[in-house]
């Protein structure tokens, strides 16, 4: 379950930290407030390709960031995932994160770097 989306010079966005509650959430607002940017950097972060052009203007890098709560079914897909890429995966909470500059982009899951393609992993 998604628990908390952070964004960092992302489009139009200084900062922004949004939580979530269990349950059902839903974004709602007028046009132009912002709900497909927070979309799109959830796309990002679970591996869709970034361009530098997400990079907010006059930032170095974009930083999207998200935590995961991994309890229940599946811990088990969760571990074994992060453990095939040589991650340790004895968290109960996941944290990926993704760093968009106009040179080098990099992914973590929790404090390690990881591949993109981890992110995007599908069994």
């Amino acid at each position: 379950m998604l628990l908390e989306l952070r964004l960092e010079n992302y489009a139009v966005i200084d900062h922004l930290a949004v939580e979530f509650a269990p349950g059902l959430n839903l974004l709602t607002g007028e046009t132009g407030a912002g709900k497909s940017i927070l979309i799109d950097a959830l796309a990002l972060l679970m591996g869709d390709k970034a361009s530098p052009d997400v990079v907010r203007f006059g930032a170095d890098r974009a930083v999207i960031s998200a935590v995961f709560d991994v309890e229940g079914g599946s811990e088990k897909l969760v571990v074994r995932i992060l453990e095939e890429n040589g991650i340790d995966g004895d968290e109960t909470n996941l944290i990926l994160r993704r760093e968009i500059a106009a040179a080098k982009g990099r992914v973590f899951v929790s404090p390690f770097g990881a591949a993109r393609f981890v992110c995007c992993y599908t069994p």
